[in-house]
């Protein structure tokens, strides 16, 4: 992983980490964007947790967003073809807990496409697109 921001500020301090990565998802191996969110501490709140891209107008929210056990970190995915530039946000329901600036979109270091498997289902905007309508 390769840190491409910080959120500075009063405490908490929050790092930012973005890789490409393979994970076992229902049985079978996706390509994903990967990030990873830590801090000094994520409790797990009655309101949903959210990791978006914001590039003025245009928003794009994580496909997943998950805080482990530890509560020590949040990892969200977002498609392969997401929207590298702009600001990242977390929080819970409506409210910001911090905003990522200034991030080294260019330092994350993508999987080579040629030594991916065939069989790994590769996550991009359309594939998600057509999940969803299948799934209506």
């Amino acid at each position: 992983m390769t840190q491409i921001a910080n959120a500075e500020g009063a405490p908490p301090r929050y790092l930012l980490t973005v890789t490409d990565v393979i994970r076992d998802f229902n049985g079978s191996p996706h390509r994903m964007i990967k990030f990873e969110i830590s801090g000094d501490h994520f409790p797990v709140r009655s309101v949903q947790t959210f990791v978006r891209i914001r590039n003025r107008e245009h928003i794009q929210s994580a496909f997943f967003v998950h805080t482990p056990a530890d509560e020590q970190h949040i990892i969200a995915f977002f498609p392969i073809d997401f929207n590298a530039s702009g600001n990242v946000e977390f929080g819970y329901g409506n409210e910001v807990m911090a905003i990522f600036t200034n991030i080294a979109w260019n330092r994350i270091q993508r999987l080579d496409d040629s030594l991916v498997d065939a069989d790994v289902i590769t996550i991009t905007e359309a594939w998600l697109s057509r999940e969803k309508a299948a799934n209506r």
